[in-house]
Protein backbone atom coordinates (compact mmCIF):
# COMPACT_ATOMS: atom_id res chain seq x y z
CA UNK A 1 0.00 0.00 0.00
CA UNK A 2 1.81 3.53 -1.01
CA UNK A 3 1.82 6.80 1.11
CA UNK A 4 -1.33 8.13 -0.73
CA UNK A 5 -3.31 5.00 -0.11
CA UNK A 6 -2.69 5.37 3.85
CA UNK A 7 -3.44 8.62 3.62
CA UNK A 8 -7.18 7.93 1.82
CA UNK A 9 -7.76 4.95 4.48
CA UNK A 10 -7.13 6.97 7.15
CA UNK A 11 -8.89 10.09 5.70
CA UNK A 12 -12.17 7.89 5.33
CA UNK A 13 -11.75 6.49 9.22
CA UNK A 14 -11.78 9.65 10.42
CA UNK A 15 -14.73 10.73 8.28
CA UNK A 16 -16.73 7.77 9.59
CA UNK A 17 -15.75 8.83 12.98
CA UNK A 18 -17.07 12.29 12.59
CA UNK A 19 -19.87 12.33 10.47
CA UNK A 20 -21.87 9.64 11.82
CA UNK A 21 -25.21 8.26 10.46
CA UNK A 22 -27.43 5.48 10.93
CA UNK A 23 -29.21 2.93 8.50
CA UNK A 24 -32.36 2.17 9.07
CA UNK A 25 -34.99 -0.84 7.29
CA UNK A 26 -38.40 -0.41 8.45
CA UNK A 27 -41.26 -3.22 7.72
CA UNK A 28 -44.75 -2.27 8.19
CA UNK A 29 -47.76 -4.34 8.64
CA UNK A 30 -50.84 -3.63 8.17
CA UNK A 31 -54.81 -5.53 7.46
CA UNK A 32 -53.71 -5.95 3.54
CA UNK A 33 -49.92 -7.10 3.41
CA UNK A 34 -48.30 -10.20 2.77
CA UNK A 35 -46.29 -11.60 5.78
CA UNK A 36 -43.14 -11.52 4.32
CA UNK A 37 -40.36 -11.05 6.64
CA UNK A 38 -37.83 -9.86 3.44
CA UNK A 39 -34.22 -10.54 3.61
CA UNK A 40 -31.75 -10.99 6.57
CA UNK A 41 -29.57 -8.34 5.57
CA UNK A 42 -32.38 -6.12 4.63
CA UNK A 43 -33.48 -6.55 8.15
CA UNK A 44 -30.78 -6.17 10.16
CA UNK A 45 -29.38 -2.97 7.69
CA UNK A 46 -25.96 -4.67 6.45
CA UNK A 47 -24.60 -4.25 2.92
CA UNK A 48 -23.75 -7.50 0.58
CA UNK A 49 -20.43 -5.79 0.40
CA UNK A 50 -19.61 -6.71 4.33
CA UNK A 51 -19.62 -10.06 3.80
CA UNK A 52 -16.74 -12.60 2.26
CA UNK A 53 -17.13 -15.34 -0.72
CA UNK A 54 -18.08 -17.41 1.53
CA UNK A 55 -20.92 -15.91 3.43
CA UNK A 56 -22.47 -14.34 0.19
CA UNK A 57 -22.86 -18.31 -0.62
CA UNK A 58 -24.26 -19.21 2.92
CA UNK A 59 -26.44 -15.91 2.58
CA UNK A 60 -27.79 -17.59 -0.95
CA UNK A 61 -28.55 -20.97 0.37
CA UNK A 62 -30.54 -19.83 3.05
CA UNK A 63 -32.36 -17.41 1.23
CA UNK A 64 -33.12 -19.10 -1.50
CA UNK A 65 -33.36 -22.98 -0.64
CA UNK A 66 -36.01 -24.52 1.18
CA UNK A 67 -36.81 -24.01 5.11
CA UNK A 68 -35.91 -27.03 7.41
CA UNK A 69 -38.55 -29.16 7.94
CA UNK A 70 -39.28 -27.85 11.86
CA UNK A 71 -40.57 -24.31 11.70
CA UNK A 72 -38.90 -23.21 15.03
CA UNK A 73 -35.24 -23.95 13.69
CA UNK A 74 -36.26 -22.49 10.61
CA UNK A 75 -34.47 -19.63 8.64
CA UNK A 76 -37.80 -17.66 7.94
CA UNK A 77 -38.83 -17.85 11.80
CA UNK A 78 -35.30 -16.95 12.65
CA UNK A 79 -36.25 -13.34 10.60
CA UNK A 80 -39.43 -13.02 12.22
CA UNK A 81 -37.38 -12.94 15.33
CA UNK A 82 -34.93 -10.46 14.58
CA UNK A 83 -37.84 -8.28 12.97
CA UNK A 84 -39.96 -8.57 16.70
CA UNK A 85 -36.26 -7.51 18.48
CA UNK A 86 -35.78 -5.01 15.55
CA UNK A 87 -39.57 -3.21 16.65
CA UNK A 88 -38.78 -3.19 20.34
CA UNK A 89 -37.49 -0.39 20.22
CA UNK A 90 -40.61 1.40 19.15
CA UNK A 91 -42.22 1.04 22.99
CA UNK A 92 -38.91 2.83 24.93
CA UNK A 93 -40.56 5.90 26.33
CA UNK A 94 -38.34 8.61 28.33
CA UNK A 95 -39.52 8.85 31.65
CA UNK A 96 -38.50 12.92 32.90
CA UNK A 97 -37.62 12.61 36.67
CA UNK A 98 -36.69 15.09 39.29
CA UNK A 99 -32.97 14.45 38.35
CA UNK A 100 -33.20 13.84 34.71
CA UNK A 101 -31.12 15.38 31.77
CA UNK A 102 -31.66 15.66 28.49
CA UNK A 103 -28.91 13.27 27.81
CA UNK A 104 -30.31 10.43 29.97
CA UNK A 105 -33.17 10.45 27.96
CA UNK A 106 -31.27 8.77 25.09
CA UNK A 107 -28.80 7.29 26.89
CA UNK A 108 -30.40 4.86 28.54
CA UNK A 109 -31.08 2.97 25.52
CA UNK A 110 -27.44 2.66 24.96
CA UNK A 111 -27.55 -1.14 25.86
CA UNK A 112 -30.10 -1.76 23.47
CA UNK A 113 -28.91 -0.26 20.72
CA UNK A 114 -24.99 -1.60 20.99
CA UNK A 115 -26.68 -5.20 21.44
CA UNK A 116 -28.11 -4.23 17.98
CA UNK A 117 -24.90 -3.30 16.64
CA UNK A 118 -23.41 -7.00 18.49
CA UNK A 119 -26.20 -8.90 16.70
CA UNK A 120 -25.18 -7.55 13.44
CA UNK A 121 -21.56 -7.83 13.75
CA UNK A 122 -22.52 -12.16 15.41
CA UNK A 123 -24.72 -12.55 12.12
CA UNK A 124 -21.69 -11.39 9.69
CA UNK A 125 -19.69 -13.80 11.75
CA UNK A 126 -21.70 -16.49 11.45
CA UNK A 127 -22.81 -15.96 7.76
CA UNK A 128 -18.41 -15.57 7.19
CA UNK A 129 -17.41 -19.34 8.80
CA UNK A 130 -16.47 -17.18 12.11
CA UNK A 131 -18.26 -19.57 14.19
CA UNK A 132 -16.07 -18.92 17.59
CA UNK A 133 -16.82 -15.46 17.52
CA UNK A 134 -20.21 -15.65 16.60
CA UNK A 135 -21.12 -17.54 19.66
CA UNK A 136 -18.74 -15.66 21.68
CA UNK A 137 -20.74 -12.86 20.94
CA UNK A 138 -24.14 -13.85 22.14
CA UNK A 139 -22.64 -13.73 25.57
CA UNK A 140 -22.52 -9.81 25.07
CA UNK A 141 -25.93 -9.58 23.53
CA UNK A 142 -27.48 -11.30 26.00
CA UNK A 143 -25.44 -9.18 28.63
CA UNK A 144 -26.34 -5.75 27.08
CA UNK A 145 -29.90 -6.63 26.76
CA UNK A 146 -29.92 -7.57 30.65
CA UNK A 147 -28.43 -4.45 31.04
CA UNK A 148 -30.85 -2.63 29.26
CA UNK A 149 -33.74 -4.17 31.04
CA UNK A 150 -31.38 -4.03 35.00
CA UNK A 151 -31.29 -0.02 34.52
CA UNK A 152 -34.63 0.64 33.15
CA UNK A 153 -36.62 -1.27 36.02
CA UNK A 154 -34.02 0.66 38.26
CA UNK A 155 -34.72 3.63 37.57
CA UNK A 156 -38.11 3.30 37.95
CA UNK A 157 -38.00 1.79 41.47
CA UNK A 158 -35.58 4.56 42.38
CA UNK A 159 -37.59 6.90 40.68
CA UNK A 160 -33.76 8.69 39.71
CA UNK A 161 -31.21 8.38 36.97
CA UNK A 162 -28.44 8.44 39.79
CA UNK A 163 -27.84 4.49 39.40
CA UNK A 164 -27.94 5.01 35.20
CA UNK A 165 -24.83 7.90 35.53
CA UNK A 166 -23.10 6.42 38.12
CA UNK A 167 -22.95 3.58 35.39
CA UNK A 168 -21.99 6.30 32.68
CA UNK A 169 -18.87 7.54 34.95
CA UNK A 170 -17.69 3.58 36.34
CA UNK A 171 -19.04 1.17 33.63
CA UNK A 172 -19.75 -1.06 36.85
CA UNK A 173 -21.55 -4.08 36.43
CA UNK A 174 -23.42 -5.93 38.91
CA UNK A 175 -22.85 -9.28 39.55
CA UNK A 176 -24.53 -11.79 37.57
CA UNK A 177 -27.07 -13.24 40.16
CA UNK A 178 -28.21 -9.63 41.11
CA UNK A 179 -28.08 -8.76 36.99
CA UNK A 180 -30.59 -11.72 36.31
CA UNK A 181 -32.45 -11.28 39.25
CA UNK A 182 -33.38 -7.51 38.81
CA UNK A 183 -33.94 -7.31 35.18
CA UNK A 184 -37.51 -8.99 35.77
CA UNK A 185 -40.54 -8.43 38.00
CA UNK A 186 -40.51 -10.14 41.10
CA UNK A 187 -43.39 -13.07 40.34
CA UNK A 188 -43.61 -16.74 39.21
CA UNK A 189 -44.12 -16.03 35.89
CA UNK A 190 -40.51 -14.36 34.99
CA UNK A 191 -38.63 -17.01 37.01
CA UNK A 192 -38.39 -20.05 34.11
CA UNK A 193 -37.08 -16.82 32.13
CA UNK A 194 -34.91 -16.22 34.56
CA UNK A 195 -33.72 -19.64 34.65
CA UNK A 196 -33.10 -20.22 30.95
CA UNK A 197 -30.68 -17.29 31.07
CA UNK A 198 -28.99 -18.33 33.68
CA UNK A 199 -28.29 -21.76 31.94
CA UNK A 200 -27.54 -19.93 28.46
CA UNK A 201 -25.01 -17.77 30.05
CA UNK A 202 -23.05 -20.66 31.71
CA UNK A 203 -23.63 -22.43 28.82
CA UNK A 204 -22.04 -19.65 26.80
CA UNK A 205 -19.15 -19.37 29.16
CA UNK A 206 -18.43 -22.66 29.69
CA UNK A 207 -18.05 -23.90 26.00
CA UNK A 208 -17.37 -20.97 24.30
CA UNK A 209 -16.24 -17.81 26.37
CA UNK A 210 -13.31 -19.86 27.94
CA UNK A 211 -11.20 -22.55 27.19
CA UNK A 212 -13.06 -25.28 25.65
CA UNK A 213 -12.63 -28.65 24.98
CA UNK A 214 -11.65 -30.20 21.64
CA UNK A 215 -15.88 -31.21 21.09
CA UNK A 216 -15.90 -27.63 20.26
CA UNK A 217 -13.23 -27.11 18.58
CA UNK A 218 -13.99 -26.79 14.47
CA UNK A 219 -11.05 -29.12 13.51
CA UNK A 220 -13.21 -32.04 13.24
CA UNK A 221 -14.79 -30.35 10.19
CA UNK A 222 -11.84 -30.08 8.67
CA UNK A 223 -11.47 -26.41 9.63
CA UNK A 224 -7.95 -25.15 9.96
CA UNK A 225 -7.97 -21.77 9.57
CA UNK A 226 -10.81 -19.35 10.10
CA UNK A 227 -13.73 -20.65 6.72
CA UNK A 228 -17.04 -21.83 6.47
CA UNK A 229 -17.42 -25.80 7.71
CA UNK A 230 -20.24 -28.22 7.98
CA UNK A 231 -22.60 -26.22 10.89
CA UNK A 232 -22.16 -22.80 8.53
CA UNK A 233 -25.63 -22.76 7.25
CA UNK A 234 -26.89 -23.34 10.43
CA UNK A 235 -25.38 -20.68 12.56
CA UNK A 236 -28.75 -19.04 12.69
CA UNK A 237 -30.17 -22.25 15.05
CA UNK A 238 -28.47 -21.01 18.04
CA UNK A 239 -28.97 -17.47 17.50
CA UNK A 240 -32.61 -18.16 17.06
CA UNK A 241 -32.50 -19.96 20.58
CA UNK A 242 -31.11 -16.65 22.37
CA UNK A 243 -33.24 -14.62 20.56
CA UNK A 244 -36.01 -16.02 22.26
CA UNK A 245 -35.52 -15.73 25.80
CA UNK A 246 -33.91 -12.03 24.80
CA UNK A 247 -37.69 -11.52 23.46
CA UNK A 248 -39.06 -12.78 27.03
CA UNK A 249 -37.03 -10.19 28.53
CA UNK A 250 -39.05 -7.47 27.07
CA UNK A 251 -42.19 -8.92 27.05
CA UNK A 252 -42.58 -8.98 30.31
CA UNK A 253 -40.85 -6.03 31.05
CA UNK A 254 -42.96 -4.27 28.31
CA UNK A 255 -46.56 -6.04 28.65
CA UNK A 256 -49.08 -3.68 26.77
CA UNK A 257 -46.44 -4.78 23.41
CA UNK A 258 -49.50 -7.46 23.81
CA UNK A 259 -52.26 -4.72 23.83
CA UNK A 260 -51.96 -3.25 20.17
CA UNK A 261 -53.94 0.04 19.95
CA UNK A 262 -54.32 2.24 16.48
CA UNK A 263 -51.87 4.99 17.71
CA UNK A 264 -52.61 7.00 15.30
CA UNK A 265 -56.05 7.26 15.39
CA UNK A 266 -55.69 8.92 18.82
CA UNK A 267 -53.18 10.75 18.93
CA UNK A 268 -52.50 11.93 15.42
CA UNK A 269 -48.59 12.14 14.90
CA UNK A 270 -48.05 13.56 17.67
CA UNK A 271 -48.05 10.70 19.70
CA UNK A 272 -46.30 10.08 22.94
CA UNK A 273 -42.80 8.75 22.57
CA UNK A 274 -42.97 4.68 23.34
CA UNK A 275 -45.71 3.53 25.68
CA UNK A 276 -48.08 2.03 23.12
CA UNK A 277 -47.38 -0.59 20.80
CA UNK A 278 -48.93 -0.63 16.93
CA UNK A 279 -50.63 -3.26 14.90
CA UNK A 280 -47.68 -3.87 12.43
CA UNK A 281 -45.25 -5.08 15.72
CA UNK A 282 -47.68 -6.85 17.22
CA UNK A 283 -48.36 -8.71 13.87
CA UNK A 284 -44.42 -9.41 14.01
CA UNK A 285 -45.03 -10.26 17.75
CA UNK A 286 -47.32 -13.62 16.63
CA UNK A 287 -45.23 -14.43 14.01
CA UNK A 288 -41.93 -14.58 15.66
CA UNK A 289 -43.61 -16.47 18.50
CA UNK A 290 -45.99 -19.53 18.52
CA UNK A 291 -49.69 -19.05 19.26
CA UNK A 292 -49.52 -20.38 22.96
CA UNK A 293 -46.46 -18.31 23.87
CA UNK A 294 -48.13 -15.58 22.56
CA UNK A 295 -51.62 -16.09 24.57
CA UNK A 296 -49.55 -16.64 27.55
CA UNK A 297 -47.97 -13.22 27.44
CA UNK A 298 -51.27 -11.72 26.69
CA UNK A 299 -52.56 -12.74 29.49
CA UNK A 300 -49.74 -11.95 31.61
CA UNK A 301 -50.30 -8.45 30.50
CA UNK A 302 -53.40 -8.37 31.00
CA UNK A 303 -53.04 -8.53 34.80
CA UNK A 304 -50.08 -5.97 35.09
CA UNK A 305 -51.13 -2.48 36.57
CA UNK A 306 -49.37 -0.49 33.73
CA UNK A 307 -51.63 -2.22 31.23
CA UNK A 308 -54.65 -1.26 32.86
CA UNK A 309 -53.47 2.46 33.55
CA UNK A 310 -51.98 2.93 30.11
CA UNK A 311 -55.42 1.37 28.47
CA UNK A 312 -57.41 3.65 30.98
CA UNK A 313 -55.55 6.56 29.47
CA UNK A 314 -55.88 5.64 26.15
CA UNK A 315 -59.76 4.75 26.46
CA UNK A 316 -60.24 8.27 27.74
CA UNK A 317 -58.78 9.76 24.34
CA UNK A 318 -61.26 10.79 21.60
CA UNK A 319 -60.73 9.08 18.06
CA UNK A 320 -59.17 11.58 15.91
CA UNK A 321 -60.92 11.90 12.20
CA UNK A 322 -58.56 11.96 9.18
CA UNK A 323 -58.42 15.78 8.95
CA UNK A 324 -57.70 16.24 12.36
CA UNK A 325 -55.03 13.28 12.42
CA UNK A 326 -53.54 15.34 8.93
CA UNK A 327 -54.28 18.86 10.78
CA UNK A 328 -50.60 17.38 13.30
CA UNK A 329 -48.58 16.38 10.32
CA UNK A 330 -46.12 19.34 10.16
CA UNK A 331 -43.59 18.14 7.04
CA UNK A 332 -44.22 18.64 3.25
CA UNK A 333 -46.45 15.51 1.80
CA UNK A 334 -46.01 13.76 -1.32
CA UNK A 335 -49.24 13.36 -3.91
CA UNK A 336 -49.23 9.22 -2.58
CA UNK A 337 -48.91 9.76 1.27
CA UNK A 338 -51.44 8.46 2.98
CA UNK A 339 -52.21 7.96 6.83
CA UNK A 340 -50.02 5.14 6.74
CA UNK A 341 -47.07 5.99 5.15
CA UNK A 342 -46.59 9.32 7.00
CA UNK A 343 -46.73 7.51 9.95
CA UNK A 344 -44.09 4.89 8.96
CA UNK A 345 -41.64 7.44 7.74
CA UNK A 346 -42.73 8.96 11.68
CA UNK A 347 -41.23 5.74 13.19
CA UNK A 348 -38.35 5.12 11.01
CA UNK A 349 -36.94 8.86 11.73
CA UNK A 350 -37.30 8.38 15.38
CA UNK A 351 -35.61 4.91 15.37
CA UNK A 352 -32.59 6.87 13.73
CA UNK A 353 -33.14 9.64 15.80
CA UNK A 354 -33.14 7.77 18.94
CA UNK A 355 -30.07 5.75 17.91
CA UNK A 356 -27.70 8.36 16.35
CA UNK A 357 -28.69 10.65 19.51
CA UNK A 358 -27.59 7.63 22.11
CA UNK A 359 -24.17 6.64 19.85
CA UNK A 360 -23.88 10.34 19.73
CA UNK A 361 -22.99 10.48 23.32
CA UNK A 362 -20.19 7.47 23.20
CA UNK A 363 -17.47 9.80 22.61
CA UNK A 364 -13.77 8.81 21.18
CA UNK A 365 -10.84 9.29 24.00
CA UNK A 366 -8.02 11.28 23.77
CA UNK A 367 -4.70 9.62 24.01
CA UNK A 368 -2.43 11.35 25.88
CA UNK A 369 1.41 11.22 26.08
CA UNK A 370 1.43 10.13 29.84
CA UNK A 371 -0.32 6.94 29.23
CA UNK A 372 1.03 6.09 25.69
CA UNK A 373 4.35 6.75 27.81
CA UNK A 374 2.73 4.04 30.89
CA UNK A 375 1.87 1.63 27.94
CA UNK A 376 5.03 1.63 26.86
CA UNK A 377 7.18 1.73 29.71
CA UNK A 378 4.86 -1.25 31.79
CA UNK A 379 3.51 -3.58 29.00
CA UNK A 380 5.98 -3.81 26.22
CA UNK A 381 9.40 -5.07 27.28
CA UNK A 382 9.63 -7.70 29.91
CA UNK A 383 12.74 -5.76 31.52
CA UNK A 384 10.44 -3.20 31.83
CA UNK A 385 7.47 -5.41 33.44
CA UNK A 386 10.30 -6.54 35.73
CA UNK A 387 10.65 -3.44 37.53
CA UNK A 388 6.61 -2.11 36.99
CA UNK A 389 4.68 -4.64 37.79
CA UNK A 390 3.71 -4.00 41.49
CA UNK A 391 1.89 -0.56 40.35
CA UNK A 392 0.17 -2.07 37.51
CA UNK A 393 -3.41 -1.24 37.12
Amino acid sequence: MSQSDDNQLFSELIKKANERSVRISMRYFDEYSTMIPGSLLEIIGVEESQLNSDGKRILDYLENEPDTPSEEFSFTKFKWKLLAFISLQDIFDGKVLDDYKTDNLFQLKYFYYESKYILQECIIAGLCGLQVSNKQLLRSFIEFNLLQNYYTRLTEVDNSYNSFNQYLKHSNNPNYSKLVNKSFPNDEFCKPIKKRIQVELKNLSERFNHAYGPKESLKQFGVFTPSTSLPSPYFYVHMSCVLDMTLWMYFVNYPMLFLPVDIVRKFGFNAPIGLFNNHSNDAIIRMAISKEDYNAFHEYALNQQVVVDLLNFYNCVEDLNDDAIWKTWDNERDNEDTITTCYVKQIAKIRAISEFLCANYVKMEDVTDEAINYFTSSYLHFSDLKKNYKNLK
